[in-house]
C-alpha cells in the first residue's frame, strides 16, 4: 500500500492493512514494528482492531536527558512471542535493506502514488530472481556458470512473503 508521506501515513496504512488481515481471519494477530510505532496512539489503535503490537521498545535518552516512556510495557515483552516477532521482524526488514542498497528504493525518483507502487513492485521481484530472463538467480560466494539453485528458492520473495501476509496472490 502505498499513500502520500505524512508524518502518520505509515502508522494508519499499517493499520488499515491489519484490520483486513484480522477481519479475513476472525481471530487475534501478533505483529512485529520498529522502533519509531512505539506511540501511545498507534499501539492503542492496534490493541482496538485485536492486534497484539510487538514494537521494539523506544526507551532511548532524548537530547535533553530525559527517557522515553515506551507505549510497550512488561506484559507484553516478558512472553517468549515478543521475542520471535523481533527476530522475524529483523528478517523481514534485510528485504527492504537490498531494496535500498541495490534497488531503486532509496530516494524515488517518481512523484505519483501508482510509479512509487510499480517502482516497489519491480524491486522487490528482483530481490527475489535478479536474472528472470534465465530464471537463475545469484547466490553469493558463487560464480554465475556454476550450477547452482535459484534464490528465489533459497529465500521467499518480498512481494511473495508480503502478499500472503495480507492475503493476497502474487503473480510472480
Amino acid at each position: 500500500m502505498v499513500t502520500l508521506a505524512t508524518g502518520t501515513a505509515e502508522r494508519r496504512a499499517l493499520e488499515t492493512m491489519l484490520k483486513f488481515k484480522v477481519k479475513k481471519l476472525g481471530r487475534r494477530i501478533t505483529v512485529g514494528e520498529d522502533k519509531p510505532y512505539d506511540t501511545a496512539d498507534h499501539v492503542t489503535n492496534l490493541r482496538a482492531i485485536n492486534v497484539t503490537p510487538h514494537v521494539a521498545q523506544n526507551d532511548s535518552i532524548t537530547s535533553t536527558g530525559k527517557r522515553r516512556r515506551s507505549a510497550i510495557d512488561g506484559r507484553t515483552t516478558r512472553h517468549q512471542g515478543y521475542g520471535m516477532s523481533q527476530s522475524c521482524r529483523a528478517m523481514t526488514e534485510c528485504i527492504f535493506g537490498w531494496g535500498k542498497q541495490h534497488g531503486t528504493m532509496r530516494k524515488t525518483k517518481h512523484r505519483s502514488i501508482a510509479d512509487v507502487a510499480a517502482d516497489f513492485l519491480l524491486n522487490c521481484r528482483l530481490q527475489s530472481d535478479p536474472h528472470p530472463q534465465t530464471g537463475r538467480g545469484v547466490v553469493h560466494g558463487r560464480s554465475k556458470g556454476t550450477k547452482a539453485r535459484s534464490i528465489a528458492k533459497t529465500r521467499p520473495s518480498s512481494e511473495r512473503t508480503m502478499a500472503q501476509f495480507l492475503g493476497f496472490s502474487a503473480n510472480c
